[in-house]
């Protein structure tokens, strides 16, 4: 096996997908899967483009004519299906509601202009690109001091939000800053230099439920190379979540990637007060007039997910795997029981947790990345 000494070889990575989702090619789909029940372009093999720095939450613009070919996310990822969801304003002085986007494609193994010499995915596909990996990683930055611009946007405050929750406009001054966090309280008085702080950056799609499906599998290929190692207390991984815009509450299912050094914890179980609106906060499954934004119909894609902030969350942490058993590609995967009823979505992301001290310092230490590749979710009788 190749060793991560710092030159990512083609050998080690070169994937190929399997057959847990459709990759395209239309000759593999999972159970019950009807366009609609599955995470698309899980291979990002959809488009050949690459993603630079920023863009909108919860955007997902399709391409009329061939969505899976040249469909993009928001201003500049270009990773059709996925949307991205981060509160990290990345000009707030200059009142823009674009938000960082922490990664970039990795499996580029020959130079972008030589695209002759890539490998196809499929005989039977129209695509032919290569697959790609995405990696995950921090900003190391929180973009400026103190509340700033005319919209009095700011990513310094802990208790940014703290009066707005359920289902709201995307974006919005109203997303809490805060992702996670292992405090009881966060007040306007919290610090957001705080080691029980930290800040989400993530891509998900919302995949809708089988009505007779019971239980789900989620998963996906992880790894954690020897040479870009998390920083101690920062942490990564995937989940899936429901939730219930009336009732303001969510149920999230999740496998944490952590330092093994770290000690890093969050709370779990039954979640109220400021524990739940703290926790698992950002998008919604659904616009800001209830319609889905669902990850197939021309419709849905266009749409615009709103933001969420629950008043209670049920958080399980299904794995809790230490970065260095990761160093090769791994697949990690758990199994859900899913809430009964019919027209039922599920959420899935895959997310870098960043340390608010680490945003705070500006200290230029890297920190440190995972790397994704074919996320996918299953439902089964």
């Amino acid at each position: 096996m190749s060793s991560s000494t710092g030159v990512i070889t083609y050998r080690e990575n070169f994937l190929l997908p399997s057959d847990k989702n459709d990759d395209g090619d239309g000759t593999t789909q999972p159970a019950f899967a009807d366009r609609t029940n599955f995470i698309r372009n899980a291979t990002f093999n959809y488009s050949d483009d690459y993603s630079v720095g920023h863009t909108y939450n919860g955007n997902c613009d399709p391409n009329m004519a061939e969505p899976f070919l040249v469909g993009q996310i928001g201003v500049n990822m270009k990773a059709p299906y996925w949307r991205h969801y981060s509160p990290l304003f990345t000009n707030p002085a200059g009142n823009d509601f674009y938000t960082h986007i922490g990664g970039f494609f990795i499996n580029k193994n020959v130079p972008h202009d030589k695209i002759e010499a890539r490998p196809i995915t499929s005989a039977h596909s129209t695509l032919n690109h290569i697959v790609r990996a995405w990696k995950s990683f921090g900003s190391g930055s929180l973009f400026g001091d103190g509340t700033q611009g005319t919209f009095g946007l700011s990513n310094d405050n802990a208790d940014r939000g703290s009066g707005t929750t359920g289902r709201f406009a995307n974006p919005s001054s109203a997303l809490r800053i805060v992702s996670n966090t292992s405090l009881s309280s966060i007040t306007g008085t919290t610090d957001i230099n705080n080691a029980g702080i930290w800040i989400r950056d993530e891509h998900f799609q919302i995949t809708q439920v089988p009505n007779n499906a019971v239980t789900a599998k989620v998963g996906m290929k992880c790894r954690v190379r020897r040479d870009d190692k998390l920083r101690p207390l920062n942490w990564c991984g995937f989940y899936v979540w429901s939730e219930d815009h009336v009732a303001k509450s969510r149920i999230v299912d999740y496998c944490r990637i952590r330092n093994t050094s770290g000690n890093t914890t969050v709370p779990t179980g039954s979640l109220t007060g400021d524990p739940a609106e703290y926790n698992w906060n950002g998008s919604a499954h659904t616009n800001t007039a209830g319609a889905l934004c669902g990850n197939y119909s021309l419709n849905s894609l266009g749409r615009t997910c709103a933001a969420f902030t629950p008043t209670a969350v049920t958080a399980t942490e299904k794995l809790t795997i230490d970065q260095d058993d990761i160093e090769h590609w791994t697949d990690l995967e758990f199994t859900i029981t899913l809430q009964s009823g019919i027209n039922r979505s599920l959420g899935f992301a895959y997310f870098f947790a960043e340390n608010a001290t680490y945003k705070h310092a500006l200290d230029g230490v890297n920190s440190g990345g995972f790397d994704v590749f074919e996320p996918y979710v299953t439902f089964h009788t």
